[in-house]
């Protein structure tokens, strides 16, 4: 969740944590996944492992052996004091988050000064969501939604990740782009987007 990670970041240097000395975050940047982007922007599941486990494992052994060792982790904590398990629990919501995930998606989209469209090599009609139009399967749509929803980030279209130079993505910002924002600087960049979209639309259905 990037605003997390903001945020104990703009908390260090408010309380001039030393480990600044050595570390800054200078650029957020997003790697959208071309084949699942759309789907994900109508999902109505939650973010978690249970529910949406394509987040975060690549393969069923992988999922399995998680939840194996989860289970394990379980089974030896049994016996730990109430309040010590409430105070574990409740640093930790890996298992237990009520974020959907559309809106994890929508908060890792807009809060990013780079995003990485990757996978567009594999925007072809066999290869995607059977759910999706022709028209929601392609290269334009999905760039048109993740600029609607972050319109001062920069699109990259990228395959297996690969970008023409790494001095393109790393320490391109300089620490002056979502990095130095917050909630309220979000919100303001939303409704300027929504605006924005509106007036397109309006004068678009008037022409």
């Amino acid at each position: 969740e990037p605003k997390s990670i903001r945020s104990n970041f703009q908390e260090a240097a408010l309380y001039d944590m030393p480990l600044l000395e050595r570390v800054r975050l200078d650029t957020m940047i997003t790697v959208l996944d071309c084949e699942t982007f759309l789907s994900h922007l109508k999902s109505g599941k939650r973010a978690t492992p249970t529910e949406a486990p394509e987040l975060y494992y690549r393969t069923d052994a992988e999922r399995l052996a998680a939840e194996e060792m989860h289970q394990k982790s379980e089974e030896e904590m049994a016996g730990f004091p109430a309040e010590l398990m409430e105070a574990l629990n409740a640093g930790s919501n890996t298992y237990g988050s009520d974020s959907g995930v559309v809106d994890l998606i929508v908060e890792q989209t807009e809060v990013a000064d780079i995003l990485l469209l990757n996978k567009v090599d594999s925007l072809r009609d066999d290869d995607n969501d059977p759910n999706l139009s022709i028209e929601d399967r392609s290269l334009s749509k999905i760039r048109e939604m993740a600029q609607s929803l972050n319109p001062s980030a920069t699109i990259i279209e990228t395959s297996f990740g690969k970008v023409d130079s790494l001095d393109s993505i790393l320490g391109a910002f300089g620490g002056k782009g979502v990095v130095s924002s917050g909630v309220v600087d979000d919100h303001k960049d939303a409704v300027a987007a929504a605006v924005a979209a509106a007036d397109v639309s309006e004068s678009t259905s008037s022409v």
